[in-house]
């Protein structure tokens, strides 16, 4: 509880309302702007239909809920504890990892300083030529996970990513890693001339961030390939089952967190004189099932993405179901081949990495992953597989 309060802070703060003033200012001098508001320009930027995107937090959300209130009763069971509250659900989900020895496993495979060689060791099994990869990767304290630097496509690529804390933090840590690499190879083998079309960050509207990220979640999530677990991570077929029923929790509480930053995200910028502390705690009981007080629901005024990278939540939960989409793609594709055999980087760099930013996005995800955006395996990823016990 004193740890999370701590990152609450007070209510009221010079950060917490420069970040407020920061959001009005965009959604006011937006607002003119043919009646659009600032997140809508961004969407459109993304080739997101704002509503579509509004409607999209409203499945997930209901979608995801049977899965949700299973793993809820199973963090009240674990704490002992009727009544959840904010600071509650990491604690629990650390439990889980202790009692099913995941925590034992996470310290004795999955070490941190082995993450980039594992990346490596990945982007080798797909069949990339690493020599044609030139990414220079640091570890260093950031306010967000990670960033990813093309300082020249496709010869200079940098990121940093931010160091684990604790066990908790490592597979989180391992995702970034291996989605710096994921970004570093969709760069690397980019074939257009213009600078345009190469994917540049920092020129508005030249990179489409929604497939950027899904290309690059594609790679990350070979962290829940029991092919990839087995041959390069060393687990058993047990190890491999406790494992991925860690990841479904986890997994599962980021994606409802994710929707709660988007939904409070959009109220921001639809109207940002509103009562916006007392919306979160709304949203917060929707998206958690948990109640907060005045001074916790102030917390949502300390994510940095809401001045770094705004409206930049739904890229990132889309992505999720891209890179799902993508991984299942490739295993239907090429079976155990898709390690082990340049099939995979063969048929990734053709149809998805060359092409660059020079097809709109639904053309894209139908090279890549033959259509648009249904979540079916998403959601089905964050459930108990079909046949299984409860969550315990």
């Amino acid at each position: 509880r004193k740890a999370w309060l701590a990152l609450a802070g007070p209510p009221v703060t010079p950060l917490k309302t420069d970040v407020w003033k920061l959001i009005r200012l965009r959604a006011v001098q937006t607002q003119p702007i043919k009646e659009h508001w600032f997140h809508d320009l961004v969407y459109h930027a993304q080739d997101l239909e704002p509503y579509w995107t509004f409607n999209m937090m409203e499945v997930l959300m209901k979608r995801t809920e049977p899965a949700w209130k299973e793993l809820l009763a199973s963090f009240q069971k674990t704490l002992n504890k009727e009544k959840l509250q904010p600071w509650d659900y990491d604690h629990a989900l650390e439990q889980l990892a202790v009692d099913r020895g995941v925590t034992k496993m996470l310290q004795t495979r999955f070490k941190p300083e082995n993450a980039e060689p594992a990346a490596r060791a990945l982007l080798a099994a797909m069949g990339f030529d690493l020599s044609k990869i030139p990414l220079r990767l640091e570890v260093a304290p950031l306010t967000f996970p990670a960033l990813f630097v093309p300082v020249g496509v496709p010869s200079d690529l940098r990121a940093v990513v931010n160091p684990p804390t604790g066990p908790a933090d490592v597979i989180p840590f391992y995702e970034q890693v291996f989605r710096a690499h994921g970004h570093a190879a969709q760069a690397a083998f980019n074939r257009q001339e213009s600078s345009m079309m190469k994917g540049y960050p920092w020129i508005p509207g030249a990179l489409n961030a929604v497939y950027a990220e899904g290309m690059a979640a594609g790679f990350s999530e070979f962290l829940r390939d029991p092919l990839f677990l087995s041959r390069q991570m060393g687990l058993t077929a047990a190890e491999i089952d406790i494992f991925l029923k860690q990841e479904r929790n986890r997994r599962l509480l980021e994606m409802r967190r994710r929707l709660l930053s988007m939904a409070i995200e959009f109220t921001v910028y639809v109207n940002p004189d509103a009562d916006l502390d007392d919306r979160y705690r709304e949203l917060a009981i929707k998206a958690l099932g948990v109640d907060m007080s005045a001074a916790e629901a102030s917390v949502w005024r300390t994510d940095p993405m809401l001045v770094s990278r705004p409206v930049h939540h739904q890229d990132l939960m889309l992505a999720e179901s891209i890179g799902r989409d993508l991984h299942a793609k490739l295993a239907a594709l090429f079976g155990e081949d898709r390690l082990g055999s340049g099939k995979t980087s063969a048929w990734l760099i053709e149809r998805c990495f060359a092409p660059g930013e020079n097809l709109p996005l639904q053309e894209r995800l139908y090279k890549s992953i033959d259509g648009g955006f249904d979540f079916d395996g998403l959601v089905k990823s964050l459930g108990p597989p079909a046949g299984a016990p409860a969550v315990n």
